[in-house]
This record gives C-alpha cells, structure tokens and sequence, in this order.
C-alpha cells in the first residue's frame, strides 16, 4: 500500500495495484461490466542525483531571463554528482483490461506489459558531453 493511489483506486485501476479493490465503485456507479483496451500507458524515471533544487541550479534560465552558462566548477559538480550513479527507468502498458460484477462475485483479468531497468550516466561520458572531445586525451569507454 506504499503507493497513494493503491488504496483509492477501484475498478479497472485496482487490477495489479490493489485487487481487493476491484468491485470498489462510486455511488453513483452502476455497471457490471468494465473494459479499457490500451488506455493505461505509464513511464517513470527516477534519480538519486536530481532534487527540483539541483536542476533548477543548472538546468533552467537565470533569474532575468537570460541564458544560463556552466562554469568549469558548475560542469565538475554536474559530473561528481550525476556520473555513476544510477537513474531508475520504468515503462508499462495495460494493453486489456476487463471486470466483470455479477452475483457470484467481481471476477477482473488484465495484461500488463512492463519494461525496467537502471542507467549509469559515466563520468568520462559526462566530460566529453560537457567539455568537449579535448586534444591529446584518452578516453577510455571500457566501464561505460
């Protein structure tokens, strides 16, 4: 029940998320039948690294306006920060959905489809993108 939507949910939302949900229903509801097909799509991605603050601090417009340019000190942080750790990526879709109420009983069935994973940003990856390919240098991408 970590979610805030797990508890409230009710009908076809409830499938996957909280199944004793499935015949909860608005007062004013009186179907028996309930079907979505493709309608629940879903993406979240998730980092350690990113408070509103930090992405504020680098990634939007100065106060006046006026475009923002990173520092040497700005892009060291940005690359301290954001290389290696990890960003949590998921992705899903409900492709059917179906509840059913009859006097038996609430009988639902769903697919859902979800993909998931974690992505390290590395930080000599992060230093060409922010400072550029610099002559002479090695890279070395072997841990990337």
């Amino acid at each position: 029940m970590g979610r805030a939507s797990t508890a409230s949910s009710y009908n076809l939302d409830a499938l996957g998320t909280n199944p004793a949900n499935i015949g909860k229903e608005r007062s004013i509801d009186t179907n028996s039948v309930y079907f979505s097909i493709a309608t629940n799509l879903g993406f979240m991605l998730d980092s350690r690294f990113t408070p509103l603050g930090y992405l504020d601090k680098y990634f939007t417009k100065n106060p006046d306006g006026s475009k923002k340019h990173l520092s040497s000190s700005d892009k060291n942080d940005i690359i301290d920060n954001i290389g290696n750790s990890p960003i949590n990526f998921l992705a899903n879709v409900k492709p059917l959905s179906v509840v059913v109420k009859s006097k038996a009983g609430v009988f639902g069935f769903g697919i859902e489809d979800r993909i998931g994973g974690y992505l390290y940003l590395d930080k000599i990856f992060l230093d060409i993108v922010l400072y550029g390919n610099e002559r002479n240098r090695t890279y070395s991408f072997s841990n990337l």
